[in-house]
């Protein structure tokens, strides 16, 4: 076995608040980016995105749809409904992300905090995180998992709500 795969099949065991916190603001910046009313996403999306990225089976169905990168803004959501469909018709992955929400709140939760007391996140009254961009250019650019972080962020930015993720993938708040 090489160590590629040892450390592919192993990566939810390296989880740190540093990491998501990485993820977290990654995500905001790109969905920030491509959000065609400028808007920042609510924290809720923040519980749904941090397992599609850490949980290999989520990450793998997300890279796998890497090669349908959209080039312009749209606000049907398309791309993220098709994205969850192949989540939901996938056996590994149906049924599952509710439970790996609950899972990785906790983690979740602690990344949140982290990003906030590293200042590369503002979190609103309104509950929307807003990233500080200046700081997230340092941030490696071929990492997979922060990759994934800015594509789910372009994904989810133009027509994805809460009721649409609780229809799709059952995730209750």
């Amino acid at each position: 076995m090489n160590k590629k795969s040892i450390y592919d099949k192993y990566c939810n065991d390296i989880q740190n608040p540093a990491l998501g916190a990485s993820l977290i603001a990654i995500f905001c910046n790109e969905f920030h980016n491509q959000s065609i009313k400028n808007e920042y996403p609510k924290i809720h999306l923040i519980f749904i995105i941090i397992p599609l990225i850490l949980n290999e089976n989520f990450c793998a169905q997300l890279i796998n749809e890497k090669g349908n990168k959209r080039t312009r803004k749209t606000e049907d959501g398309k791309e993220v409904i098709s994205y969850l469909s192949k989540i939901v018709n996938n056996s590994k992955t149906a049924n599952n992300l509710h439970h790996y929400t609950e899972v990785f709140r906790k983690y979740t939760l602690t990344s949140i905090a982290f990003a906030k007391k590293l200042n590369i996140i503002d979190v609103s009254d309104d509950a929307k995180i807003k990233c500080i961009t200046e700081k997230i250019s340092k941030f490696p650019k071929d990492n997979r998992y922060l990759k994934a972080a800015k594509l789910l962020g372009e994904y989810f930015a133009n027509g994805v709500s809460l009721s649409l993720i609780q229809q799709k993938l059952g995730v209750v708040f």
